[in-house]
């Protein structure tokens, strides 16, 4: 029997601390429920087994029990202004490894994936938002859906360890229901990440496909979307936390595409988590400027019913924290695979190349189910 299946039949169990296995940990058997947080940085994966205590809360009700958590909590929020919070205390979290063996792959025919929005629904959609331009909004970020039917249940677990295995670039974040229904997101971009009163940001906003020349992420648009970003940062925290720095702009290399990042650093914040998310999130990188009137049309015109699509997910305690954006993101239920990405429009958009750039996106997915 594995660690994780014996601690499955003790729900009772409390650990003292983040266990450090006799054994490693093997997933060569999902423990389903679990939750699986991989750090993109750092590479340190934290594996959480069910069943879990999950309790939900108003989202200025939170932020004051960080302080009694000295194991990590799972937190998500779904994308929106003053969204519920949910807390999720899995009974164990366990260190899982890089070399972690996961279920065998399942040899299956390919899947073909069918976009849910047609060519001729994105040029409406992109119309729709161009014309918010006209009344002041300067960014949105616009998402597309698409789906692979008829997707053994056996196979969830060959596909969970596929996507883990075939992304070592990004964060990982698995939440599994069951076999039947959970969430992944594959995401480059993190919210921010607390040590202390230490805390890292990351701007994360322009794009280039890997069929694009170099110098794409310097166009005048990817300039601009990228500048919006870190400006607001800036505006959002700059009076609260004076010793916030910008660092030099970087390109991210990704498998399929590449991104410009901006970090930023605080090194003496005596901000709360909760206030750090009122301030930040949802950022122009997955809504849009300025940020209510741009959240609002989205929740109204393109954004999921029920799905954390574009929220956050946070491993929190008393002492850390890392907050993670929900983009490149797929849920299951049953049978189907719907999978979520976004592209930021700006006025001088082309709806042609931000299909691209959403087709681009998606590879992560492709690259295991066809």
């Amino acid at each position: 029997m594995t660690l994780v299946g014996a601690l499955r039949q003790d729900p009772g169990f409390v650990p003292p601390a983040l266990l450090t296995p006799p054994t490693p940990v093997s997933m060569a058997t999902l423990p389903f429920p679990f939750v699986l947080f991989s750090d993109r940085d750092t590479h340190h994966n934290w594996l959480g087994v069910g069943p879990f205590e999950e309790t939900s809360y108003d989202h200025h009700d939170w932020g004051e029990l960080v302080p009694n958590w000295t194991l990590p909590r799972l937190v998500t929020i779904p994308f929106g202004l003053d969204a519920p919070v949910s807390v999720c205390t899995p009974i164990a979290w366990l260190p899982l490894s890089e070399d972690t063996p996961w279920p065998s792959p399942i040899p299956f025919s390919p899947f073909s994936l069918n976009p849910i929005e047609t060519p001729t629904d994105w040029a409406q959609m992109m119309g729709h938002a161009h014309a918010t331009f006209e009344s002041g909004i300067q960014k949105m970020v616009l998402a597309r859906r698409a789906q692979y039917h008829d997707v053994p249940t056996p196979l969830v677990p060959s596909i969970l360890g596929s996507l883990y295995q075939h992304n070592q670039g990004v964060y990982r974040l698995i939440m599994a229901h069951s076999m039947d229904h959970g969430m992944v997101s594959l995401s480059p971009e993190p919210l921010f990440r607390r040590q202390g009163t230490t805390v890292q940001i990351d701007a994360l906003a322009g794009t280039r496909t890997a069929s694009q020349a170099p110098d794409t992420l310097t166009t005048p648009k990817n300039r601009a979307e990228h500048q919006v970003v870190c400006d607001w940062i800036t505006q959002q925290l700059h009076s609260l936390t004076p010793s916030l720095k910008r660092g030099e702009q970087q390109v991210l290399q990704l498998q399929h595409v590449a991104h410009t990042r901006t970090p930023f650093d605080i090194t003496d914040c005596h901000l709360t988590d909760d206030q750090l998310i009122h301030q930040l999130f949802p950022t122009p990188a997955v809504g849009g400027l300025p940020r209510d009137t741009a959240v609002s049309y989205l929740m109204q015109h393109n954004q999921p019913a029920g799905s954390l699509y574009r929220g956050i997910m946070g491993l929190v305690c008393r002492d850390w924290s890392i907050w993670v954006v929900l983009i490149r993101y797929a849920e299951w239920h049953h049978r189907t695979w719907t999978l979520y990405a976004g592209a930021g429009i700006m006025p001088d958009s082309d709806a042609t190349e931000e299909w691209h750039e959403i087709e681009a996106k998606w590879k992560l997915y492709r690259d295991v189910f066809e």
